[in-house]
């Protein structure tokens, strides 16, 4: 049975901004007065991440005289009509929950604790309070959902006996059992350094660091352009 729609991430406040508390994605985007994220370093870098892919989806300009032109109201404007557009898919949960995958509906669960670094599961010792697990709301797994894209970590946890594309041969050690999970994209082998410009507020970081589609085309790194 599939789930109801319930909390939007464009409407429900979860991502932490600093003197504010929780703000929802069309709050983000439509309050210029908001200084910067909150959270710790992990989350900030993670949710950059997700705004920025929603500024250049919505709003990437042709060159550097489309960029200024528009500024950050205009990039701002663009990303509110692209999250309404888009509405329909920012559920958490329902037919087309974000950023996850239905498919993956069987494999083997594990609480949210086995997944956040910080705390203490299975037969870890919980040495403070701090490490002890405890339920999760809502606003606090869609930031995690966010987080575990890119700095998910790897290791045993991970139940890599699914394979979501057919042929795929990485999850499976040569002696045909499963493989132990890969780390996020975001942490990399040696450690990544995750470098964005900043300035007073926070839509104006963002604008700062939106690519224009000469500089897309100039990147090695992304020989197929934007998306």
């Amino acid at each position: 049975m599939i789930e109801k729609n319930r909390f939007n991430l464009i409407d429900e406040p979860w991502i932490p901004v600093v003197d504010v508390g929780r703000a929802s994605l069309r709050q983000i985007f439509s309050y210029p007065e908001y200084r910067a994220l909150g959270g710790n370093p992990i989350q900030k870098i993670a949710i950059t991440k997700l705004l920025l892919a929603i500024a250049q989806a919505a709003a990437t300009p042709k060159d550097d005289e489309a960029w200024s032109a528009m500024g950050a109201d205009g990039m701002a404007r663009a990303c509110l009509d692209y999250l309404e557009r888009w509405h329909d898919r920012f559920w958490l949960y329902g037919e087309r929950p974000f950023l996850q995958y239905p498919k993956l509906d069987g494999s083997r669960l594990l609480s949210y604790g086995a997944v956040l670094p910080e705390i203490a599961t299975g037969n870890t010792t919980v040495l403070t309070e701090l490490q002890a697990e405890k339920p999760l709301p809502d606003e606090d797994r869609a930031l995690l959902l966010i987080t575990q894209m890119g700095f998910a970590l790897g290791g045993k946890k991970t139940d890599n006996s699914i394979v979501l594309t057919s042929g795929y041969a990485a999850k499976t050690k040569p002696n045909g059992k499963p493989a132990s999970g890969r780390h996020g994209v975001s942490i990399g082998y040696m450690g990544y350094l995750h470098s964005f410009l900043q300035t007073t507020t926070l839509l104006k970081s963002l604008w700062l660091n939106v690519f224009d589609r000469q500089q897309i085309d100039a990147m090695d790194f992304y020989p197929e352009g934007l998306g």
